[in-house]
C-alpha cells in the first residue's frame, strides 16, 4: 500500500508541474501535416488501394467522403481549430482504415512499414492531451469570447509536464517493440542492420554505394541504432544523456527518409522529437527570433471603448508575434503625440 502511494504521488507531482505548451503545439502543427501527408496519398491512390479492380469495379462503401472528412479533421488539428472534436473524428477513421480497412484489403501484411503503430496510439492520446494551448485558433477565439473593452481574458498556456512524458513513453514503446527482432537478427547482431535494407535497389530509392561500401562507418551505425533503441526508454530522462538520443533519434528517422521510400513513418518521428524537445528550447529561441527589436515599426491609435476596434486588437495582436505593431488608446495616448 505504501508502494502505491509513493508511486500516486509521483504521478500527482508530475501532473501538477506546468511548463509551456509551446512544444506540444508544434508537434500538433507538425505531426498533424504529416498525418495530412499520409492521408492524402491514401486519398490519391484510393482506387488502386480499396478497388477489387481498380478504376472499374470501385469499392462497395464510401471510401471518397469518409477520406474528405478525414483529412478536413487533420486540417483542423494542425490550425487548432475545434481541436477535440477534430482529433475524435481522425482518431475514429485511424482505427478504421488503418486498423480494420488496410487488413481487409491485405495491405497490413502486404506492405506494413509500422506508420499503424505509431498512427493509431498516437491519435487516442490526442484526443486527451492539450493540444490547442499554443498556437491554435481556439485559443484565440477563446480569448476574443471572454475579453471586453475592459479587461483581456488571457487563457492558459502551459501544460502539465505529463503530456511530455507520455510523448517519450510512445516514442519508447515504438522502439521496444522491434528490440526483440533486432536482438534475435544474425544481421542487427553483425552490424549489418543497416546496410542490408539500403543495399535493395527495391527497397531504397537513393543510390547510397558511397556509404554502404565503409565497412566500419556502415558497422558503427548499425550497432549505434541497435544500441540506442535498446536504451533509449531507459535513459532518455536523465538530462545528461538526453541531448545525446534527442540528437541520435532526429538524425536516424531523417536518414530513414532520405534513404527509405517511407518519408511519412520517419517524419512523424520527428515529430515526436519535435513535442520532446524541453520547451525552454523553444521559447529562449522565441525570444531571440520574435522579441529582439526594441521599437515597433508601427503604431496604431484604436477606441478603447469600442469592441469592434478591441477585438480587431486582440486578432492582429495574436499573429503579430514580432510585436511590429504598438497599439495606443485614442482616449489615453493621441493627445501626447500632438
Amino acid at each position: 500500500m505504501k508502494i502505491m502511494t509513493s508511486y500516486y504521488n509521483f504521478i500527482k507531482k508530475l501532473y501538477e508541474k506546468e511548463e509551456s505548451g509551446l512544444a506540444l503545439a508544434l508537434f500538433r502543427i507538425v505531426y498533424g501535416l504529416v498525418v495530412l501527408a499520409e492521408v492524402w496519398q491514401i486519398f490519391y491512390f484510393r482506387h488502386l488501394i480499396f478497388d477489387p479492380i481498380p478504376y472499374v469495379q470501385t469499392a462497395s462503401f464510401m471510401i471518397h467522403p469518409m477520406l474528405i472528412i478525414w483529412i478536413i479533421s487533420i486540417v483542423f488539428i494542425s490550425v487548432g481549430l475545434f481541436t477535440r472534436k477534430a482529433t475524435i473524428v481522425n482518431y475514429l477513421f485511424t482505427v478504421l482504415f488503418m486498423g480494420f480497412t488496410f487488413q481487409f484489403t491485405g495491405l497490413g501484411n502486404e506492405f506494413d512499414y509500422h506508420i499503424d503503430k505509431e498512427f493509431i496510439p498516437v491519435a487516442f492520446l490526442l484526443m486527451f492531451m492539450p493540444i490547442s494551448r499554443r498556437l491554435s485558433f481556439d485559443r484565440l477565439i477563446e480569448k476574443i469570447k471572454y475579453s471586453n473593452t475592459k479587461q483581456e481574458y488571457n487563457p492558459k498556456t502551459t501544460v502539465s509536464s505529463l503530456n511530455y512524458i507520455i510523448l517519450i513513453i510512445a516514442a519508447g514503446l515504438i522502439y521496444f517493440d522491434s528490440i526483440f527482432y533486432k536482438l534475435y537478427s544474425p544481421m542487427w547482431l553483425g552490424g549489418l542492420g543497416v546496410w542490408l535494407p539500403a543495399s535493395l535497389p527495391w527497397a531504397t530509392w537513393l543510390d547510397l554505394s558511397f556509404i554502404l561500401n565503409q565497412e566500419h562507418l556502415i558497422k558503427f551505425l548499425g550497432y549505434l541504432t541497435l544500441f540506442f533503441q535498446i536504451t533509449y526508454i531507459f535513459f532518455v530522462w536523465f538530462k545528461k544523456f538526453k541531448v545525446f538520443y534527442l540528437l541520435v533519434g532526429i538524425g536516424l528517422h531523417i536518414g530513414i527518409a532520405l534513404a527509405f521510400p517511407i518519408p511519412w513513418f520517419a517524419l512523424a518521428m520527428v515529430a515526436l522529437y519535435i513535442g520532446i524537445i524541453p520547451s525552454s528550447f523553444y521559447s529562449n529561441l522565441y525570444e531571440k527570433i520574435f522579441k529582439s527589436k526594441k521599437k515597433p515599426t508601427l503604431k496604431f491609435y484604436f477606441d478603447e471603448n469600442c469592441p469592434l476596434c478591441n477585438r480587431l486588437r486582440i486578432i492582429v495582436q495574436y499573429f503579430d508575434n514580432g510585436r511590429n505593431i504598438e497599439f495606443l488608446s485614442a482616449q489615453q495616448e493621441a493627445h501626447k503625440s500632438e
